[in-house]
């Protein structure tokens, strides 16, 4: 007679490798949390440094925003990733288009 499930050892080959993408997934969740959590500090930086502008009435407001925004995504992508919730996809695609965006108006 046959066992129902895997052996022992079979169990064990199989529960190793995804042990291994837990933790590879928790530390790329904290990666995350701690970059959402070190632009907080620049925001309020930013919030008070930038120059008010006659040009743009609300020059401070749109990089402020736009910093608020960034940290909101990269800090969902952190939570989902934590969680290891398949919805992570979402957040992490917006994160990765606000971090494009930025690095393009930085430059430009």
């Amino acid at each position: 007679m046959e066992p129902d499930g895997p052996t022992a050892g079979e169990a064990a080959h199989v529960e190793a490798p995804l042990e291994a993408m837990n933790r590879r997934t928790r530390r790329a969740a904290l990666v995350y949390m701690v970059m959402g959590l070190a632009l907080i500090p620049w925001t309020v930086f930013l919030a008070v440094s930038l120059p008010r502008r006659e040009v743009d009435t609300h020059y401070r407001g749109a990089w402020v925003g736009f910093d608020i925004l960034l940290v909101v995504a990269i800090v969902l992508t952190a939570y989902y990733a934590f969680r290891m919730d398949d919805r992570v996809q979402l957040p992490a695609m917006a994160t990765a288009t606000l971090l494009l965006v930025d690095a393009w108006f930085d430059v430009m």
